[in-house]
């Protein structure tokens, strides 16, 4: 079976394009550990002062990316956003990069994500936000934004993935481009994933046993870096520069399984939403034209930004019109 493969070559972060030309790298904001009223225990740090009535909150991409990790090794475009009065939370969503894993792989739902976004904001105690989702994160802004009407005041969708998922999935198992993969380069463990294909279909709870967190997060690093990465560029020797460590294996894939089985009317509930922002996509984007499209009808307060020469990871290739249309965002000037 295929499973989202448009969710899969979204979850590398270049984090190190967003520190810009700076020479002299700024300190790391500390790493923050929140346990949320939802039960999930996540890995967040905060650029600025904690002044801002609107702040911004950075939603990543996969599901199952790690992010947090990444920007605290390249922390000087976040640093003078936060110097210049802006309030930034970057965290990495449950069941990914340094946040904890969570013990029931069924929990990993769109609604857990946005209920966990929405508890960080009652803890920052904030009546309104600023949304920046990359890739699947702009998916998650989206429900976000249907679920709590009239919080978020300014969006940015970049790269953007579906904004709800209509794709009919037969059934859960292992995805078919991953278990080429593993029969490429693991040839003598194919029972394993095969019978770990088989219980995913019948029984989570004991796939999940067979092929816990420690075992599948390395998989799938390694199939986002070996199989998918020269997807995401638009210069193909742009490729080696991209790496993903400390993804989400079970956040990944039940999460794109809650989306398919459990559809939330995303669309219909944004009816009327006049909310102000822009939508990002580059030349080269693997995700058609026709999902970022969308965004722009169900925003129509929003406005298109077309980069040129540049890949599904706008980071890496033209950073400085990535930064400069995000900043337009973050404090409010078009």
């Amino acid at each position: 079976m295929g499973l989202f493969r448009t969710a899969m070559a979204a979850v590398f972060i270049v984090a190190a394009a967003a520190a810009g030309a700076a020479e002299q790298r700024s300190a790391a904001p500390p790493l923050q550990y929140w346990d949320l009223p939802t039960g999930s225990h996540i890995a967040i740090v905060h650029f600025g002062v904690g002044r801002n009535p609107a702040p911004v909150i950075y939603l990543h991409g996969g599901p199952g990316a790690d992010f947090v990790t990444a920007v605290r090794d390249h922390p000087d475009w976040w640093q003078r956003l936060g110097s210049r009065g802006a309030d930034i939370y970057v965290y990495d969503q449950i069941g990914s990069g340094l946040s904890a894993r969570l013990r029931d792989p069924t929990q990993y739902t769109a609604k857990r994500h946005v209920d966990d976004l929405d508890a960080i904001r009652q803890r920052i105690k904030a009546e309104h936000m600023v949304l920046i989702g990359e890739s699947w994160g702009s998916t998650l802004a989206a429900n976000y934004m249907a679920a709590h009407p009239g919080v978020v005041v300014r969006v940015a969708f970049v790269s953007p993935g579906p904004i709800d998922r209509t794709e009919a999935i037969p059934r859960l198992g292992m995805p078919d481009d991953i278990m080429a993969f593993l029969r490429a380069t693991r040839p003598g463990a194919m029972r394993h994933y095969e019978e770990l294909d088989r219980l995913l279909a019948k029984d989570v709870h004991a796939a999940y046993a067979l092929a816990p967190d420690a075992e599948m997060d390395p998989i799938l690093d390694d199939f986002v870096n070996v199989a998918v990465r020269g997807e995401t560029v638009h210069d193909p020797a742009q490729a080696s520069k991209l790496a993903m460590h400390g993804m989400g294996w079970w956040s990944y894939l039940m999460t794109n399984w809650d989306l398919s089985t459990h559809p939330f009317p995303v669309q219909k509930r944004l009816a009327g939403n006049r909310t102000p922002g822009i939508v990002v996509r580059a030349e080269s984007d693997y995700i058609a034209s026709a999902e970022a499209e969308k965004y722009l009808r169900v925003f129509p307060a929003t406005r298109m930004i077309k980069i040129a020469k540049a890949g599904h990871i706008i980071w890496l290739e033209q950073p400085k019109a990535l930064t400069e249309a995000l900043e337009g965002v973050i404090f409010g000037v078009e």
